[in-house]
């Protein structure tokens, strides 16, 4: 995008060739790496795992039936190899799924405003979650 000047992340004329919103997400962050895809692969790598460990904080905290908890930590662990490599191939699926994990975040801590405002960014990022 930053290369071909335009809103589309391919040079073809295919406007949605990858999901909308990823795009803009990456455009920001390749402004400021200046076309690093392996380093920026690993900042999303490192931003996914705190907003992943986070997230499974306030899990931990909020459950308190130990069975319930001990399944739900298992599930988000076996998804783990799955969101590595969604950041690596640059698909757009870990970012919806890190605006949920910031939204219940911000929800916990009392952000409701900002918590809905991370929710609509998702269907943006994701038209398939609508």
């Amino acid at each position: 995008m930053l290369e071909n000047k335009t809103l589309t992340f391919t040079s073809e004329k295919i406007p949605y060739f990858r999901q909308p919103g990823s795009p803009y997400f990456y455009m920001f962050e390749l402004f400021f790496l200046k076309f690093e895809s392996r380093l920026l692969q690993v900042i999303n790598v490192i931003i996914f795992f705190v907003f992943y460990f986070e997230s499974l904080k306030l899990i931990n905290k909020k459950i308190l039936n130990r069975n319930l908890n001990l399944i739900i930590n298992l599930i988000l662990f076996l998804t783990l190899p799955y969101s590595i490599t969604s950041i690596l191939m640059f698909n757009s699926e870990w970012i919806s799924v890190l605006f949920i994990m910031l939204s219940f975040i911000l929800f916990e801590r009392k952000k409701i405003f900002f918590s809905i405002l991370s929710l609509a960014i998702i269907p943006f990022i994701r038209q398939n979650f609508l």
